[in-house]
């Protein structure tokens, strides 16, 4: 079972430099759910404990309904880093912000900013 909770670890993930992130997963690894079926449970969970209707969330994430249903009923499983920051940006579930916001924080840190929603590849 895990020791932290998802508020401890998020309030830790707020102290945590983003040129640290690689350190704070290494250091939380074993709080972290890594299974398939942990994305789709989480996120419906939260989506219920938040009140947050789930076509909304897709609505703001720029996400095409039809698929987005499909991940959260695991129909579909993806590992796309944008589809997830987009669904967990939209649902407000850690750090405030907006989808701008993000792609202006991810090229300051070197990584790609994030792929228009468009038509998602399936993996």
């Amino acid at each position: 079972m895990f020791k932290k909770n998802t508020g401890e670890l998020e309030e830790q993930l707020r102290k945590v430099h983003p040129s640290d992130i690689r350190e704070y997963q290494k250091a939380n690894q074993e709080e972290m759910v890594i299974d398939k079926e942990g994305f789709s449970a989480y996120m419906n969970d939260r989506l219920r404990e938040k009140k947050l209707q789930k076509q909304d969330v897709f609505l703001r994430s720029d996400i095409p309904l039809r698929y987005g249903y499909k991940l959260l009923t695991e129909e579909k499983v993806t590992k796309q880093r944008d589809v997830i920051l987009r669904i967990c940006y939209a649902a407000e579930f850690t750090l405030q912000g907006n989808l701008s916001d993000l792609n202006e924080l991810l090229v300051r840190n070197g990584f790609e900013v994030l792929r228009s929603s468009g038509k998602q590849e399936e993996s």
